[in-house]
C-alpha cells in the first residue's frame, strides 16, 4: 500500500523510503526505460529525449541497482508525475507516447502501470 509520503517528496530521491536506503548522488533516470521499446526506433527517440513526464531524480543507490525499474518504483514515480502535472496531461503524453506503435504494448499504458501492485 502507497501512501502520501511518496507524493510529497519534491526533492531528493523519488523513491526515498522505498525497498532500499538512499545514497550516493541524485540521478536523473526514466521512469520508462528504453529497453522497455522493443526496438521501436520512434518510441526510443522520445525517450531520448529525456521528457520531464517520464524523467526522476533517483538516488545512486536506487538507480544503479534497478531497484527504480520493478513496477512498484514505477508506480510510485507516475503518481507523483500525475500529481505534479495532472492525469489529463499524463494520459494526453502516453498517447502520443504509443502512437509510435502500429500495435502499442498494453503493459506501458498509463492506467495499466498505475494499476500494477
Amino acid at each position: 500500500m502507497l501512501n502520501g509520503h511518496y507524493l510529497l517528496n519534491p526533492k531528493g530521491c523519488a523513491l526515498e523510503g522505498y525497498a532500499i536506503r538512499c545514497d550516493g548522488p541524485p540521478t536523473n533516470g526514466h521512469i520508462l526505460n528504453r529497453s522497455k521499446c522493443g526496438g521501436n526506433k520512434k518510441a526510443i527517440a522520445i525517450l531520448k529525449t529525456c521528457p520531464p513526464e517520464i524523467m526522476a531524480n533517483q538516488c545512486y543507490h536506487h538507480n544503479i541497482s534497478r531497484w527504480a525499474d520493478t513496477p512498484v518504483a514505477v508506480k510510485i514515480m507516475l503518481l507523483q508525475k500525475v500529481y505534479k502535472h495532472g492525469y489529463l496531461h499524463m494520459s494526453d503524453w502516453f498517447d502520443v507516447f504509443l502512437a509510435c506503435w502500429d500495435d502499442h504494448p498494453i503493459e506501458l499504458e498509463l492506467a495499466r502501470l498505475l494499476s500494477r501492485c
